[in-house]
């Protein structure tokens, strides 16, 4: 061990310093950890801190600069990966203000933030520049987190003693509401949940997150003091099965995720073999419960720890509860009961006095992570100083159970936690009435009998006019996060009221409550069987329903949507002792034919996988032969064919194979050339990629031709990659010789069947099937593009063997990659690829 690590590991230990900053940290963080490997890169290979302090270095040059010129603060536009890093490094070290925002948000609402801590710099990556150069005024600069080059030869930035970085939440107002927060009091932070971890730099962490939230910030902080190896997952991203073949094949021993993910991860993991090491979890965002604790130690054993943290954006870390199997039995929520070093915690009572055991009362902070205020000046903050310095109410009820242990019961204001993010009611309600034409709306979180909770909004049209529920919430996906739009808006002629004028919110629950209940209502033909009728009771269960699902309906119809399917297909391998992918619930759509599939599956004792599904089945028109990215589900595209109009049939390939052969080229012809056999045979073709699958999809359509198919064209969604990246090639090439000799014993056992590991899926994709050995020719193509996507074609001269000038290209400037797939660019999508089935339908 080197003389710079022994001044940093273990930091945690001793007393917290608040008089050395934290950008000295990171500085003395970086050198001790120059040659250990950092954060896991979406090619496989990894990054070495000081690999991201010399790309670091030169952003803090580059943005203190600009700082000289333009004053301002800096705001960053990134997602969970290595960028991230880079720019924490960079903005903690050398910029007074700043903030991360994420950029799958509304561009109107994080213009809004920029404007709130008047930033002029903006730092983005490949990935974000074009989002980023979007939301710039003219005179701000956009500084690139991948493309500054090695500053070593010039003076270094100069480091800031503190500064603030602005977290943006949910704010009542309407407007996000920007939580100010020293740098010392994320110091303060990590330095207690480095405690709580352990942390060493022969740590290998997954966590789980989103730029701009919180606690992803303090996972990646985290890393960077501690100097161990991460592996970043983005929230939007989630791979239930790649997320668990990370685990267990990298060897992570600490993970980082919120409890409604732990628990499908955990009952994933009972289905296929567990994990072979102890783990250390903790749990932050949600509250988790006793069945998750006993669900751990099932799968995990009592030499794993599972700890659960409970803090805020204001406050940072403040408690903590540590679990053991006990804690699985008995009733009511799981207590806290560890307190974290420095932080007071009192629970009081209407007049400001601590509670005695047993009674409940309001939660009041005393902390060294107390954030400084909100940029807003909000009313009623919670902010508070007294004799004995600052504090901060948290919002918080709970009950006093003993000395140091109390019990969380809920929020004393009108801020829900949904899905782990923190969401203020009154901003959906301001949104609301900030749309024309409509008078009023109270937005409520809604339990079913079944305990599933549900974001619904109660609205009502300005008298005299007609409102559009479903216009309504389109809006709102325009100004929202995706998680705060209402799940369903329920359109009345005025809310009620009690008698003293206020709306009744308890009649507003109830009124929603049962428009929910009745919603996913079904009077088809009931199911038939004791298999049917138990999987009928599985789509409840998972779906949180009262209702009787018909043995006809489809799961998505119904209200199913990916996450549900993993969890359903998680139910059946339990029931059925078979391992199902979730294409199972693409193939397989209804009660009836799941019913029947499962029934198969165990008199085998295996769960055939669909090579190619049906998602839709028609005699008009071409046959669309549809290949999803490098996820390989279906499952994709089922948003954009159930808006698809023009007449077609459509077939989806599925490419999480058993066997890595069923990959190759030939393989896959073979397959599409055996679904294409009878009266599909005299029909013109279109094949249809998207992402990583346009490759797929050119590379077939050449194959096809040469076997006598009437290709009539190709539609490529946002075909990536369209080169190799050689910066990433160098990457792998400089950390190889790490990798060899820090490989974890664990990691040579047999690499798991493809259809359990989406990850591998993705590496045979990426081994057989590359930009450069694609070549269209003279076959009529068509591509639907992000701006991003359109900037690196514009810098090319041509494009899968075609001279870019030849291609016909269609630009899609408000969404990005993962939004063409989404509910929101589903419309857009399949508007598009209805005009080009049209024009190639002729062969």
């Amino acid at each position: 061990m080197s003389v710079s690590e022994q001044a940093v590991i273990g930091w945690w230990r001793g007393s917290f310093d608040p008089g050395l900053s934290l950008g000295e940290r990171i500085r003395m963080a970086g050198e001790a950890f120059a040659d250990r490997p950092a954060v896991r890169l979406g090619d496989g290979s990894w990054m070495p801190h000081g690999a991201l302090h010399d790309r670091a270095a030169g952003v803090r040059r580059a943005m203190s600069r600009s700082l000289e010129e333009r004053g301002g603060a800096v705001g960053c536009l990134t997602g969970t990966n290595e960028s991230l890093q880079v720019a924490l490094i960079a903005v903690l070290m050398s910029a007074p203000s700043s903030t991360v925002l994420d950029p799958s948000l509304p561009a109107s609402r994080n213009r809004q933030a920029l404007d709130d801590i008047g930033a002029r710099t903006l730092l983005a990556d490949r990935t974000t520049e074009a989002y980023a150069r979007s939301l710039a005024r003219p005179d701000d600069v956009v500084i690139m987190l991948d493309g500054v080059g090695d500053a070593s030869d010039a003076g270094p930035a100069p480091i800031v003693d503190d500064g603030v970085l602005t977290v943006f939440t949910s704010g009542s107002t309407g407007r996000p509401k920007g939580v100010r927060r020293p740098y010392g009091a994320m110091a303060h932070t990590c330095y207690n949940i480095s405690w709580r971890f352990g942390s060493s730099p022969d740590d290998l962490m997954l966590y789980v997150g989103s730029p701009g939230h919180v606690g992803t910030l303090n996972d990646v902080l985290l890393s960077i003091l501690n100097g161990f190896a991460a592996v970043p997952v983005q929230l939007t991203d989630l791979d239930l099965r790649a997320i668990y073949g990370l685990i267990r094949d990298l060897g992570v021993n600490k993970v980082s995720m919120p409890p409604s993910l732990l628990r499908l991860l955990l009952r994933h993991a009972a289905s296929n073999g567990g994990f072979d090491r102890d783990l250390t979890v903790a749990s932050s965002g949600e509250a988790l419960l006793r069945s998750d604790v006993r669900l751990f130690f099932e799968v995990l054993g009592t030499g794993s720890t599972l700890w659960q943290s409970y803090g805020s954006t204001e406050a940072g870390h403040m408690y903590a509860g540590f679990y053991r199997p006990e804690h699985a039995t008995g009733t009511g929520s799981l207590p806290l009961n560890s307190a974290s070093r420095g932080v007071s915690i009192e629970v009081l009572d209407e007049e400001g006095r601590p509670v005695k055991p047993g009674e409940t009362g309001s939660i009041r902070v005393r902390t060294p992570s107390l954030a400084l205020g909100y940029t807003t000046g909000e009313a009623g903050s919670g902010f508070g100083e007294d004799e004995r310095g600052r504090y901060f109410m948290t919002g918080d009820r709970a009950q006093l159970i003993s000395e140091g242990v109390f019990v969380v019961e809920g929020r004393a204001d009108r801020q829900i936690n949904l899905h782990g993010r923190r969401v203020e009611l009154g901003e959906i309600e301001s949104a609301i009435l900030a749309t024309p034409g409509w008078g009023e709306a109270c937005a409520a979180l809604v339990a079913d009998a079944g305990g599933r909770t549900t974001l619904l909004a109660m609205v009502s049209p300005i008298p005299g006019m007609t409102g559009d529920p479903a216009r309504l919430r389109e809006s709102l996906r325009s100004v929202l996060p995706s998680f705060a739009v209402p799940a369903k808006l329920v359109c009345v002629d005025a809310l009620p009221r009690t008698t003293t004028g206020k709306v009744d919110l308890a009649g507003v629950r109830d009124t929603l409550a049962k428009s929910l209940a009745s919603s996913q209502g079904d009077t088809g033909t009931p199911a038939k069987g004791p298999t049917e009728n138990w999987v009928a009771d599985a789509w409840q269960a998972v779906l949180g329903v009262e209702q009787r699902p018909s043995r006809d309906v489809s799961f998505d119809e119904f209200g199913g949507d990916s996450l549900n399917a993993v969890e359903l297909c998680l139910r059946f391998g339990q029931k059925f002792g078979v391992a199902l992918g979730m294409d199972f619930v693409t193939a397989h759509r209804t009660v009836a034919s799941q019913a029947a599939a499962l029934q198969d599956a165990a008199a085998t004792g295996t769960a055939a996988g669909e090579r190619v599904v049906s998602l839709r089945a028609s005699d008009e028109g071409p046959v669309c032969v549809l290949v999803p990215g490098a996820g390989g589900h279906a499952w994709v595209y089922l948003g954009i064919a159930g808006e698809l109009a023009t007449p077609c049939e459509l077939l989806a390939l599925n490419l999480n194979f058993s066997d890595r052969d069923e990959l190759l080229p030939e393989r896959l012809r073979d397959t599409v050339l055996a679904s294409l056999g009878g009266a599909r045979a005299a029909r013109p073709v279109v094949l249809v990629g998207y992402s990583r699958g346009c490759l797929i999809a050119a590379t077939l359509g050449g194959l096809l031709r040469e076997k006598g198919v009437r290709v009539g064209g190709m539609a490529l969604i946002d075909p990536s990659p369209l080169r190799r990246d050689p910066l990433r090639a160098r990457m792998a090439a400089a950390v190889r010789g790490w990798r060899r000799s820090r490989r974890r014993t664990d990691h040579a056992g047999a690499r798991r069947l493809l259809d359990e590991q989406i990850a591998a899926t993705r590496h045979e994709i990426t081994r057989l099937y590359r930009p450069e050995h694609t070549v269209i020719g003279d076959m009529p193509c068509a591509m639907l593009v992000t701006s991003e996507t359109a900037r690196l074609i514009s810098s090319m001269g041509s494009l899968y063997g075609r001279p870019v000038g030849a291609c016909e290209i269609e630009t899609v400037p408000e969404l990005g990659h993962l939004d063409l797939m989404r509910k929101r660019g589903a419309p857009i999508v399949a508007g598009w690829l209805a005009a080009r089935i049209a024009a190639f339908g002729g062969g």
